[in-house]
């Protein structure tokens, strides 16, 4: 499987590749032809993000607070997006030589990137501005870097000031950052100059009702009755019990799957988990194989478990190894960008053929510069046989507003919205409401499973409680796809 791709993309001018093979394509050329002359500039458009543009001024940051997550991201020449453009549509071409021949991410730099030189020259003057190199892309589509907040205002000829927005503090360049004319040709972004993050997508509900130990996902509060999914009630609605007990099972053995975090999944990181053990445990399924990898760069720091992200981190690993019992979870994690740091590392590494991540911001929130940087990260995905899953939020077409009104006007989730990704949206039963019993047992199985059959569906984009829907006759709770603290998801 690999993410869905806009076909009307395709540029005939890229009829040249492929001439002999798969991979046989002119050596990446020379693009920065002359020294990075500090005194001739040209600025990095579309770098200046919404939400600092509303947010409220606080003066300039401290010139010695420490940026840890900034990256250049390099552009493509029109040349290099056709051939990419190309590639992208053949490698899902049965017809095609190049079918399925998925990249590694040295192919796609030397095919896609930026030349080794050219690389040599920005690292250079990164380094004369007294920025320290934190990783270099084995892709040479990015260079990554810390510095002061006073060496990136020299160095970009652009001001940071701390910020206040709804209540949050953060910090963002307030004017578009200026590069040496030499370097900006082949720059997308500079990401890192702000620290507005993406969110989470997880809307947690505790039940106070239930033991966290002794989960029933089946309960009666009040005389209303709430069903809470368990991976048993999963297999059953989405009908994967033949694969998880055909002869030979299809249940995500020998297959990894990257999970993308943005903490710590618990202090210091020891295995086994517990949370994670705890849902095993309470759904029936064998101890889950769950491996770490830090995506901090190098000489950053690791703020731990965050608790604003560590609910959605045990989300996202229990649930994807529920659903592929027995895969590998390999769970990406940074503290400081999971954009710039979790997601580049695990797409850059080619770490595992699936990636889940679910965070995410409106489209137009992003800036194009960013947008762009990675869109151009998620078809390097792609091209190396990565299928990029991300949630697409619940807030639907106001996915920009704080008050949920669209007083910001009509938007997507971005990276659900790229063409490069596979959107999985949210949902809320609809056909239990006035007939629980056709698709509910009254008690649940040893597994924890309740359901019947398959549940009919629709988008979950209430506006009210109850979605628009009304209580059924036996008094099923109806606010559905909300989270028991066990993972349970509430129907």
């Amino acid at each position: 499987m690999r993410s869905r791709l806009l076909s009307h993309l395709i540029a005939p001018v890229a009829l040249f590749a492929f001439a002999f093979s798969p991979f046989a394509q002119a050596v990446v050329q020379n693009r920065i032809a002359s020294a990075a002359n500090d005194g001739v500039r040209t600025p990095v458009s579309g770098t200046v993000v919404s939400r600092a543009q509303r947010a409220t001024d606080l003066g300039t940051a401290p010139a010695d607070k420490k940026l840890e997550s900034m990256s250049l991201r390099f552009s493509m020449t029109p040349a290099q997006q056709a051939d990419l453009t190309l590639l992208l549509a053949n490698q899902l071409n049965p017809s095609s030589a190049s079918y399925h021949q998925w990249l590694t991410p040295e192919q796609f730099g030397a095919r896609f990137g930026l030349s080794s030189a050219d690389v040599a020259k920005v690292s250079a003057w990164l380094t004369s501005q007294g920025f320290t190199i934190t990783r270099t892309a084995r892709s040479s589509t990015f260079i990554s870097f810390s510095g002061t907040v006073a060496q990136a205002q020299q160095a970009f000829g652009t001001s940071i000031h701390n910020l206040s927005l709804n209540g949050e503090a953060h910090f963002s360049n307030v004017a578009d950052p200026v590069l040496p004319s030499a370097i900006a040709g082949v720059v997308t972004s500079i990401v890192g100059l702000n620290d507005f993050k993406a969110k989470p997508h997880s809307l947690a509900r505790n039940v106070p009702s239930i033991d966290p130990s002794q989960p029933h996902y089946t309960q009666t509060v009040s005389g209303v009755t709430s069903h809470y999914i368990s991976p048993a009630d999963f297999y059953t609605i989405y009908d994967e019990n033949p694969l998880l007990t055909a002869s030979t099972p299809i249940n995500g053995t020998g297959v990894t799957i990257a999970v993308m975090g943005n903490t710590d999944i618990n202090s210091g990181n020891v295995l086994p988990d517990a949370n994670v053990a705890q849902f095993r445990t309470a759904a029936g399924l064998p101890a889950i194989n769950l491996k770490l990898q830090s995506a901090i760069p190098a000489g950053g720091s690791d703020a731990g478990v965050s608790a604003s992200d560590v609910d959605e981190a045990h989300l996202d690993v229990e649930w994807s190894s529920a659903a592929a019992p027995g895969a590998t979870i390999l769970y990406v994690y940074s503290s400081n960008n999971i954009f710039a740091d979790s997601l580049t590392y695990a797409i850059d590494n080619k770490v595992a053929p699936i990636i889940t991540i679910s965070y995410g911001l409106c489209e137009s929130g992003w800036g194009t510069a960013m947008l762009a940087s990675y869109n151009s990260l998620l078809a390097q995905a792609n091209a190396q046989g990565q299928t990029v899953v991300s949630s697409s939020g619940d807030a639907g077409a106001t996915d920009c507003d704080v008050t949920g009104l669209a007083t910001e006007g009509l938007n997507v989730d971005f990276p659900s919205s790229s063409p490069y990704v596979t959107s999985a949206g949210g949902t809320m039963f609809s056909g239990d409401v006035n007939d629980s019993a056709q698709y509910w047992n009254s008690n649940n199985a040893s597994d924890g499973g309740s359901a019947i059959s398959y549940i009919p569906e629709q988008p979950w984009n209430e506006t009210s409680g109850s979605g628009g829907l009304t209580a059924g006759v036996q008094g099923v709770a109806v606010s559905a796809l909300s989270f028991q603290n066990q993972g349970g998801r509430q129907a």
